[in-house]
């Protein structure tokens, strides 16, 4: 019996431009290890695409992977006879129209144009390309969210919730889009869709003496990993706001950092004294340069940097065994942490916005329990 290789690898099949690949645990009616079809091809300019067909346990067959792969290339070489018709007045445009809209006259003003056409491409274009968009249910759409959040990774896993959101969002912000250029009438069938972010309820945060152990260890595993993370704790930033810091941003004299690249838009963060002269040991000769760089002098890649975290974190046994998602330690549990320690210590939940440079009060409300003798000790003002 041939051992199934590792999921992340697709196995060649006998058949040109077809592959597969195993599911990391799940399991088919008859026990075996599902497994999912991809075929490649290329696009006009030679550029190599692969696309997802489907899992052995949702009824695709090698045979459905053959014959999509045969179409994939007949509408390449021949897009005349797959043109879509011009779209019925009553049916409004495309999706594809209205990303082709997008990307032409929006994605350029967006700082994360990668992140936002690899979204398109792979999750919404395979299922919504060629629907008109008011052709387009809300149940259709709460069944594409479904199906996402349970089996939309690579190896046929879930993705996370903020994940899920984010393509939801930007499939949205594309119907927006259209709409307010006059492309169609109607209304945006995903305007109601929202996805519960699950960070929201994460209640993990580090003691003192966890901290203490992950620092000791990190030290000794990468000292870049290392600083980040004091970073990270100490100042409430994001990962990638770190990782894009540069001298010049970082005024150890007023005790401010000056963050370029936040969630929100540029603000303005707080050193504490007692981190002030180990932030000053960080900063390079050239207050141009990166805090951290690759050789190249680039900037680190946010997920690779947590991926090696999360490996740290695994190989220390830090994260229980069985633990779910909500209580693992991950590097965005540094920024938990911060704002904890702080609502712990009696700070005000407005203050701890402004240092986190959280959006609205509301992101801080879950610090509130943390405090309770303060909402007490404000009592005694009444009388």
């Amino acid at each position: 019996m041939v051992k199934p290789a590792s999921p992340s690898i697709r196995i060649k099949t006998p058949y040109v431009g077809v592959y597969y690949r195993f599911a990391k645990r799940r399991k088919c009616a008859d026990g075996k290890l599902d497994k999912c079809y991809d075929i490649t091809f290329k696009r006009p300019g030679g550029k190599t695409v692969y696309e997802r067909v489907g899992w052995r346990s949702e009824g695709y067959t090698i045979e459905d992977a053959i014959k999509l792969r045969g179409l994939r290339i007949r509408e390449t070489r021949h897009p005349e006879l797959f043109k879509p018709r011009k779209p019925e007045r009553s049916k409004g445009i495309t999706v594809d129209e209205a990303w082709d809209a997008f990307k032409q006259n929006w994605l350029p003003n967006l700082k994360n144009q990668y992140h936002t056409e690899k979204t398109y491409e792979r999750y919404i274009r395979p299922r919504f390309g060629q629907r008109y968009i008011l052709t387009i249910s809300e149940l259709e759409l709460e069944g594409f969210k479904q199906e996402l959040l349970t089996t939309g990774g690579k190896e046929g896993n879930g993705l996370k919730p903020a994940s899920v959101a984010q393509i939801i969002t930007n499939f949205k912000r594309i119907v927006n889009k259209a709409l307010k250029w006059n492309m169609f009438e109607g209304r945006n069938p995903l305007s109601g869709m929202t996805v519960k972010n699950s960070f929201e309820k994460r209640e993990r945060y580090l003691s003192r003496e966890e901290a203490d152990r992950i620092f000791d260890g990190l030290q000794f595993v990468s000292c870049p990993l290392y600083k980040i993370s004091r970073i990270a704790l100490y100042t409430g930033l994001r990962l990638n706001e770190i990782i894009n810091l540069r001298g010049r941003d970082i005024n150890l004299e007023q005790g401010t950092i000056h963050v370029r690249f936040g969630k929100a838009g540029e603000r303005t963060a707080y050193i504490p004294k007692d981190f002030t002269a180990e932030l000053a040991r960080m900063l390079p000769p050239d207050p141009a340069a990166l805090l951290f760089a690759r050789a190249d002098g680039g900037p680190l890649s946010a997920a690779a940097t947590s991926l090696a975290f999360a490996k740290f974190i695994d190989s220390a046994g830090l994260n229980e065994p069985g633990v779910d998602t909500l209580h693992k330690i991950v590097f965005h549990t540094f920024r938990h942490t911060f704002c904890s320690w702080l609502a712990i210590a009696g700070v005000p939940l407005y203050t701890i916005a402004k240092l986190a440079g959280h959006k609205t009060i509301s992101m801080t409300q879950r610090y509130a329990k943390l405090s309770p003798s303060v909402q007490r000790d404000a009592l005694d003002h009444l009388t």
